[in-house]
């Protein structure tokens, strides 16, 4: 768990550092693959980045604190990641096809979580012992 509340962390803190060089021009952007102004950029993907950052954080800060509500926090983000792509889609800023594979990618990310937050016996344990405690 601690590697987890590690990755989290950093994941916030680079988001941090990535979205003003974002907002700034200063880093090559795209969107589904295709090259993207910043301000498209912005609009369709920092939205979705800034909250997965917090969402890590928390989860980094709860692991390093020993808190059982850590435990649904992956999960939702993966479901958060394939509804958001999903109505982006929608909308007709990505396209279908991009669409698709990154709301695949988030129910795959939100089926594993479940799996292994929920079921895999070690951090089931873990997570039981922390509802005792």
């Amino acid at each position: 768990m601690a590697i987890a509340a590690f990755l989290g962390a950093a994941w916030a803190a680079l988001t941090a550092l990535v979205l003003p060089l974002a907002a700034a021009g200063g880093l090559p952007l795209s969107i589904a693959g295709a090259d993207a102004p910043a301000r498209a950029w912005l609009r369709v993907t920092a939205p979705l980045a800034i909250v997965a950052a917090v969402i890590l954080a928390l989860f980094a800060a709860g692991v390093a604190a020993r808190r059982a509500w850590t435990r649904p926090l992956l999960p939702f983000l993966g479901a958060m990641v394939a509804i958001d792509r999903a109505l982006w889609g929608l909308a007709g800023d990505l396209p279908p096809a991009s669409a698709v594979r990154a709301s695949l990618e988030g129910v795959a990310l939100a089926l594993f979580a479940l799996w292994y937050f929920y079921r895999r016996p070690g951090v089931a344990a873990y997570y039981r012992s922390l509802r005792r405690g």
